[in-house]
């Protein structure tokens, strides 16, 4: 109803300050996140996963996946990385969305757990020891991506988000949740 007015602010460290972002910049960004899923060739019911701190980006991958009829999986950004490649084993997960070097280098000791992923994206640019064929920025990977917002018509009983238990007493667990949820 009001695609002018802001949706989302967020503290842009580069120029120290707090930016807005429309409904209208926001369902055009959401386009662009779909369009390079699709590019991927990602289908619905397909698990993708996210490892972000609270960020405008993390809405973006999320609301691109559910308009596609992707499951999110979001990750705890500071999990073991044993944990977290359990989660992505365990939830199939295609495509994993991580922010940045540290994150990338905590993960190397699963490195062959990511073996069945098709995608891992980085908000900031990564270096790797060796090629990486799946590792992406997510700018590079957005370069070109252009399309119309997508939201398919999903039963409400289809599954939207796994969410994983902390482990605690186990193996974590993963929670799925419906649209209906």
């Amino acid at each position: 109803h009001n695609p002018d007015k802001i949706a989302y602010t967020e503290f842009d460290s580069a120029s120290d300050k707090w930016v807005g972002w429309s409904w209208r910049q926001t369902a055009e960004q959401v386009a662009r996140w779909q369009a390079a899923m699709l590019s991927d060739g990602l289908q619905p019911g397909e698990r993708v996963a996210i490892m972000l701190r609270n960020c405008r980006a993390w809405v973006l991958f999320d609301q691109a996946a559910q308009g596609l009829g992707l499951v999110t999986v979001p990750i705890y950004t500071n999990d073991r990385a044993e944990n977290i490649g359990y989660i992505l084993q365990d939830s199939g997960a295609r495509a994993f969305l991580i922010e940045n070097q540290q994150q990338w280098h905590d993960l190397r000791t699963i490195e062959d757990q990511l073996s069945g992923m098709l995608r891992v994206l980085t908000l900031e640019r990564v270096e790797s020891a060796g090629p990486q064929p799946r590792l992406t920025r997510v700018e590079d990977w957005l370069q070109g991506a252009e399309g119309e917002l997508q939201t398919r018509d999903i039963d409400g009983n289809a599954m939207a988000t796994i969410v994983y238990t902390s482990g605690t007493t186990g193996r974590p667990k993963g929670v799925m949740l419906t649209h209906y949820n």
